[in-house]
């Protein structure tokens, strides 16, 4: 899921480049590719503490630890790769109650997916932010 993100934070949101007047549009597109792009990577690891403030304002202890240890198990690198499962992967899977957690996560997905949403923009808005206190030069003019 983070490379997924990671891969992600590339390529700008869809029309976001309509808020600057159309003679910047191609200022707005370097900055976010020499600039954005790197300081967003930079500070990456903050989307995982983003991550787990969602599941845990979501999901029980309980099913964070259950979480937690599945994601731990063997059997869980050949979900990934769509690989067979073996017996002890199931028996595993079984035990930990991987069923009910997945129904949990489906039965929780909007919500978490909202949660990230916003907090992702707002994570979004700082770097931003924080990228125009340190280098004003860059953005002079940019926006209308």
């Amino acid at each position: 899921m983070m490379q997924k993100l990671n891969d992600g934070i590339r390529i700008p949101p869809p029309n976001y480049f309509d808020q600057f007047p159309v003679e910047k549009r191609a200022r707005a597109a370097e900055l976010w590719s020499q600039e954005l792009v790197p300081e967003i990577l930079g500070r990456f690891p903050e989307m995982k503490e983003i991550l787990a403030g969602v599941l845990a304002d979501v999901l029980t202890t309980d099913e964070l630890r259950r979480l937690a240890e599945v994601g731990d198990q063997p059997g869980a690198v050949r979900l990934q790769t769509k690989q067979p499962l073996t017996d002890q992967d199931v028996q595993d899977f079984g035990r930990l109650g991987l069923v009910a957690l997945a129904k949990r996560l489906e039965e929780t997905k909007e919500t978490m997916n909202e949660l990230m949403r916003v907090r992702s923009e707002r994570w979004a808005i700082s770097i931003v932010g924080d990228l125009m206190r340190r280098k004003p030069d860059l953005f002079s003019g940019i926006y209308r």
